[in-house]
Parts: C-alpha cells; sequence; structure tokens
C-alpha cells in the first residue's frame, strides 16, 4: 500500500484492473496536531474552532482552535442541560494557532461525571460550539 517513511511521505504503486503497474505517485500527508499549537508556520486566515482530540475522552482531551486577529477568546465547558462548567479560555490572545486541554473537571477542580458536554469559543468574529463526550 505505501512505503511510510518518516519524513510522512508514501510512495504508491498503482495497478489498473488487470494487474499491471503503472506509474508510482509521491504523497505527502501533513497531519495537523493540536499539541503543535504555537509552533511557526502560516498563519490562519480566517478564525476556527475545532474537534477535540481524543473524543470520547479519559480522562483529558484537547480542544484546538485557530485566531485570525488578534482579539478576546472566550471557552466555555458546558453540561448537556446548558450550565457552565468551567471557563476554559478568557482572555486576550494573538493571532494563531492555539490549544488548550480540558481534564474533565469543574471550576473547583472537582471531576465531573461521565456524559456529553459542550464547549463553545467566542471572539469578536466568531460564536463556534461542538459537542464531547466524557467516558468514565
Amino acid at each position: 500500500f505505501g512505503d511510510g517513511n518518516s519524513d510522512d511521505s508514501f510512495t504508491y504503486t498503482v495497478a489498473d484492473n488487470d494487474g499491471a503497474l503503472s506509474n508510482e505517485a509521491t504523497v505527502v500527508i501533513d497531519i495537523w496536531d493540536p499539541a503543535d499549537a504555537g509552533e511557526v508556520g502560516i498563519p490562519p486566515r480566517v478564525a476556527a474552532l475545532y474537534q477535540n482530540i481524543p473524543n470520547p475522552f479519559n480522562p483529558r482531551t484537547t480542544i484546538a482552535f485557530d485566531l485570525a486577529q488578534p482579539g478576546h477568546v472566550r471557552i466555555g465547558i458546558y453540561s448537556a442541560d446548558g450550565r457552565l462548567v468551567k471557563m476554559l479560555v478568557d482572555e486576550f490572545m494573538a493571532r494563531g494557532h492555539h490549544a488548550r486541554t480540558w481534564n474533565g473537571t469543574d471550576q473547583f477542580g472537582r471531576r465531573v461525571a461521565a456524559g456529553v458536554y459542550h464547549y463553545r469559543m467566542q471572539t469578536s468574529d466568531l460564536s463556534q460550539s461542538h459537542r464531547m463526550l466524557l467516558l468514565k
């Protein structure tokens, strides 16, 4: 299928329906890892909130987001009934790629129950939310 060398590029051999080999192609795979947030790269053009990784999770998950311009950012974690569980981010931030980790605790440091939670990011030009599942 591919030779999977260490520089994230793979060589694939393509065959037609008769099994005859045709040309090889090199495919470069660029996977953005939220753990790399803040590294030098192309600045984002739009603000975006990404799905948490991993999801479902236990005991922690990473929430990645992009800011197209500097500004105040709020990211809140909410229970399924809409109550604020924890304010994960509430600060002025620079343009760029960012990530925060939620460890499954409330604003007092207590472990929360397993279940569905929502997180919402609010900036001057974006209000976006996603759903996540905490397993026990």
